[in-house]
């Protein structure tokens, strides 16, 4: 995803006084599955993402260097993620970054998620186990439910990653005990209420990503 030094600036700068910490992935293809065709710049955008995150007008700690490859296998990037939010205070900004292949997948009568293809991403599984692999649900449970941070953007440059949005709701499914206890933990959390949460997609909940010119591109 082509971006440039200013922009990432003007998203950061919302405070000059928090702690600011990155996450940043990218996969151009899973050795388990053959039936999607490899990105050849996820990896890439990455590295790219990251160098602009470190520079001082952007200010971030980047826990670790960019996840690509076969360092981006599924338990890898949630143990990431779960450092990451561990991380945030309610004065501070977190950011994650993806770059590669999502698949929709039905993983029950009436339920769907979007899954992130990580380097070890085998499709059948989920079938059997639909926790196994990272999710964009699994994703907005740790940013919006539990990390406590200020602050956090998530950047999907991804097939469907509109459906980031709608991630943490199932409108075929209500569990009325789980949705009662999460009210009650959030009004008890004092952070909860300031936190701010956005999200930077790639393409609409129904399109597809594309590449373009060395980097992954931007739908309308």
């Amino acid at each position: 995803m082509p971006t440039t030094d200013s922009s990432l600036h003007e998203v950061a700068a919302i405070s000059s006084e928090e702690k600011r910490f990155a996450l940043v992935v990218g996969v151009n293809n899973s050795t388990k599955s053959t039936y999607l065709k490899p990105l050849l710049y996820a990896e890439r955008d990455a590295h790219a993402i990251a160098d602009v995150l470190r520079k001082p007008e952007c200010n971030f700690t980047v826990l670790e260097p960019p996840l690509v490859g076969k360092e981006a296998s599924t338990w890898a990037i949630m143990h990431a993620v779960t450092e990451l939010i561990d991380k945030g205070t309610s004065q501070d900004f977190l950011f994650f970054y993806f770059s590669g292949h999502a698949k929709r997948m039905h993983i029950g009568e009436n339920q769907e998620d979007v899954y992130f293809v990580t380097h070890d991403f085998e499709e059948t599984k989920i079938k059997v186990m639909p926790d196994l692999h990272l999710s964009m649900s699994w994703l907005w449970k740790a940013f919006f439910l539990r990390a406590e941070a200020g602050r956090a953007l998530l950047m999907l440059d991804c097939c469907y990653a509109g459906k980031m949005v709608g991630a943490g709701s199932n409108p075929y499914q209500v569990d009325m005990r789980q949705i009662v206890e999460d009210y009650l933990n959030a009004s008890q959390s004092k952070g909860h209420q300031d936190r701010l949460r956005l999200i930077l997609m790639a393409t609409r909940d129904d399109a597809t990503a594309l590449e373009l010119d060395g980097h992954g591109l931007i739908r309308e």
